[in-house]
């Protein structure tokens, strides 16, 4: 079982295997990237994610260069896999609109136009192999820029900026729904 921050566990090897775990379904996607490309795409998206929230929970412990390079890379990984993710979408929802017999004809021929400017199977599994060899790196980098002390008062202040960002984001989110 996990231990808890009171009995003394080390908050830098419990934050070190909090990006293992968020790294993890990477590794595997990569391996099924071929043949299964949009659940590949998807979970190694998700684990960026999961990887950049944590940083965003240990920021104030990492070096700010460091912080700034590992963020930037982990969001340009997630971003390069972006398209890959949008063509999928885009093609289920086409295939349940287009099950409307009045629509039928033209989604056909969007969707065999699209099927031949979509990229291979192989070519979004090289885009994934390249986004999890960027997120492991990183992970590795969360190591090696993480001070060997990580107090509990840092990672409190992460949660807490983490918090107050989310809580803008929702009122400024509940604004623009009423314009």
């Amino acid at each position: 079982p996990p231990r808890s921050f009171c009995d003394g566990a080390d908050l830098r090897a419990i934050v070190l295997a909090a990006v293992g775990e968020a790294l993890d379904p990477a590794r595997t996607a990569s391996a099924r990237a071929t043949s299964a490309p949009a659940a590949a795409v998807h979970d190694v998206r998700k684990a960026i994610r999961r990887t950049r929230a944590i940083v965003d929970l240990v920021s104030r412990a990492l070096p700010k260069r460091e912080r700034k390079d590992i963020r930037n890379a982990l969001v340009g990984a997630r971003r390069s896999l972006g398209p890959a993710r949008d063509l999928v979408v885009a093609s289920e929802a086409l295939v349940a609109v287009a099950t409307a017999p009045e629509v039928a004809p033209a989604a056909a021929t969007i969707v065999d136009a699209a099927r031949a400017d979509a990229p291979t199977p192989q070519a979004i599994a090289d885009d994934v192999s390249r986004a999890v060899a960027i997120a492991l790196a990183q992970g590795d980098a969360i190591a090696a820029a993480l001070p060997d002390e990580l107090s509990l008062r840092s990672l409190t202040r992460g949660l807490a900026e983490t918090y107050r960002r989310a809580r803008r984001a929702r009122r400024k989110a509940r604004r623009s729904d009423r314009a």
